[in-house]
């Protein structure tokens, strides 16, 4: 088993259209599993799964994750910025950018993104009248 890793480690990938396969199929497995990751989160069970998916936690890390995705963008240069001033500590980069990328979410999420969420509130919405005797599920408008 050992050899059969090294062996594959020291050969040069295969490539197809000088495109690695191993990058396509390993991210189209990605695709796939989280696929199915996400359509076990969306059903109602009872047991582990549904504990792991109610940890506060967890929740609290989905509704910041759109924040998360947008400040991450911005800890590389960040962390440019704080790596010297932080010598006395080893940090991996990877590490460090994952670490400001959750923080830098909360604060962008908690002073930006929830207050105007809260807006939502002054504006009041009414469902359209359907003619079709309530087959339909209303839609709904902006309230005159």
């Amino acid at each position: 088993m050992v050899l059969w890793v090294v062996v594959c480690m020291l050969q040069r990938p295969w490539t197809w259209h000088h495109v690695a396969v191993e990058w396509v199929f390993g991210n189209t497995a990605m695709a796939i599993f989280f696929a199915w990751v996400v359509g076990r989160a969306a059903e109602r069970r009872d047991g582990d799964w549904n504990a792991l998916l109610r940890m506060k936690w967890l929740t609290y890390l989905g509704a910041i994750s759109y924040s998360v995705y947008v400040m991450h963008n911005f800890t590389p240069l960040l962390w440019a910025w704080v790596a010297p001033h932080v010598r006395w500590v080893a940090i991996p980069a990877p590490y460090a950018h994952v670490t400001l990328s959750i923080l830098a979410g909360m604060l962008s999420w908690n002073l930006i993104e929830r207050p105007i969420q809260r807006l939502k509130r002054l504006i009041p919405y009414a469902p359209l009248p359907t003619g079709d005797a309530g087959q339909n599920p209303p839609a709904y408008r902006r309230a005159a």
